[in-house]
């Protein structure tokens, strides 16, 4: 996956390294590493310092720093480079005021966590989620974790990334947590998850099956204009995404055989939001997508309009314009229903 910007890895999922006792102050969180590959700086981001990132100088691969952290939050520990849409280190976490984080290894990926109590349980999740692309196998090795773990506080960070691939997974998943996990520390970040996720199932008025499909024009990535309207007579799969998001391109494989599957009876428009067109324009190439591609600038009203909550969203418009059904997040029922619509 190519790591063209920070933001999104903010909202999916986060993984980290090795460990030390020294405690951080309140309202903090103590970060110390030893890693190769990490450059002479890494910007700690989380949502409540995104305007003022803080910035920890590595000295020969080794740092210790303070952070400040006011609750449990997602946090990046990233290069410079990443914040210009170039390869570097991506570390990424639940931010745990009070705690402390060790890292070690491989800053670019192969690399552990350690420090206190959380931490430890959070190199046993990052270990549990790494090396699958396939939903189905993250589903169930992460429903078998919880099981397994059920008083961890650190399979939170399982049920934010069964969020964005199958809500209701996610539901199976919190019911197995103890209720000290539910009602501990961690509750307003779950509760957020929670939150997000049941948004994103709420049926959008504009989108009730069956209705007309809002029309939109945006440029394409030879700068032209695309309209959907000109792409009646066939089935439309309007693919909402942005380079950032890590399931949208683990999802591209399968999209790519579908396509050449059905390209005669079916188009894909992809819509890039929330990003620049360099990035958009690089994933597009880096990935060799071979469908439609249009870029929707941050004053559109188009995600209002079709009503999205989450990334990638898929939206299957009719030969004649109508939805005929929205799928969100990176969902195997997709295919499975091109398959029922379009044989």
């Amino acid at each position: 996956m190519k790591t063209s910007s920070l933001f999104t890895l903010v909202m999916v999922a986060f993984l980290l390294m090795a460990c030390h006792d020294k405690p951080a102050t309140p309202s903090q969180m103590l970060v110390r590493g030893n890693l190769t590959n990490v450059g002479d700086t890494l910007v700690a981001l989380t949502l409540e310092n995104q305007n003022n990132p803080e910035e920890i100088i590595v000295s020969n691969g080794k740092f210790e720093q303070s952070i400040n952290v006011f609750s449990p939050t997602p946090m990046l520990l990233v290069s410079p480079a990443v914040l210009r849409n170039q390869p570097g280190p991506i570390i990424q976490i639940i931010a745990m005021p009070g705690d402390t984080l060790v890292l070690s290894g491989d800053a670019m990926g192969n690399y552990n966590m350690s420090g206190s109590a959380f931490y430890k349980q959070y190199d046993e999740v990052a270990k549990t989620l790494k090396d699958t692309n396939d939903p189905d196998t993250l589903k169930q090795r992460s429903l078998d974790f919880i099981k397994a773990h059920p008083d961890y506080e650190a399979c939170v960070e399982i049920i934010g990334v069964l969020s964005s691939i199958s809500p209701e997974k996610m539901k199976e998943a919190i019911e197995l947590l103890s209720p000290k996990v539910k009602s501990g520390r961690l509750s307003g970040l779950l509760n957020e998850i929670m939150g997000t996720a049941q948004a994103s199932e709420q049926p959008a008025g504009t989108l009730t099956n069956g209705t007309e499909a809002p029309d939109f024009t945006l440029t394409d990535i030879n700068g032209g204009q695309q309209s959907l309207k000109a792409l009646r007579g066939k089935v439309v799969v309007i693919d909402f995404w942005g380079s950032w998001c890590g399931w949208c391109i683990k999802g591209f494989p399968k999209m790519k055989e579908y396509y050449a599957k059905y390209k005669e009876k079916m188009e894909i428009l992809g819509v890039d939001c929330n990003d620049t067109q360099q990035a958009w324009r690089e994933a597009v190439a880096d990935n060799s997508l071979p469908w439609l591609h249009v870029f929707c600038p941050k004053e559109s009203p188009l995600l209002k309009q079709y009503q999205i909550q989450g990334f990638p969203t898929k939206v299957i418009v009719s030969a004649e314009g109508k939805i005929v059904r929205t799928f969100i997040g990176e969902d195997p029922k997709f295919y499975s229903f091109l398959d029922e619509l379009l044989k």
